[in-house]
């Protein structure tokens, strides 16, 4: 039998990166991550806002009719207030009485001069 020859295997090693390689890799990782970090709170500012912001006009549109309503509101108030007191004046005044019922029903004491200005 033929000698067979030794077969001459060379096993491979996996070399293990350098340091340099190694640092590059990290530092490539390291700003991978701040990026989707900065990427991550800016997409949560805008949907923080996207969601404040009709929010936000309604109720300032609330706030000017709540604005409205209170002067309109004071308005009525002060209506009621005069004519409270012009009731009380109808009650309780005969001056009033008289200074009303000529303006209203055009009566006069006899002897007296009317005189009119009529507005346009």
């Amino acid at each position: 039998m033929p000698a067979r020859k030794k077969a001459t295997t060379k096993r491979t090693r996996k070399r293990k990166p350098t340091r340099q390689v190694m640092q590059a890799r990290t530092q490539g990782l390291s700003f991978l991550n701040r990026a989707a970090f900065v990427v991550l709170i800016v997409l949560i500012c805008v949907a923080v806002g996207v969601t404040v912001f009709p929010q936000a006009k309604a109720l300032k549109a609330l706030e000017a009719e709540l604005e409205t309503v209170k002067s309109e509101e004071v308005a009525t108030l002060a209506i009621a207030d005069q004519r409270s007191r012009e009731l009380n004046a109808l009650r309780s005044s005969t001056e009033y009485l008289e200074l009303r019922g000529r303006d209203l029903w055009d009566l006069y004491v006899p002897g007296e001069t009317v005189v009119r200005i009529r507005r346009d």
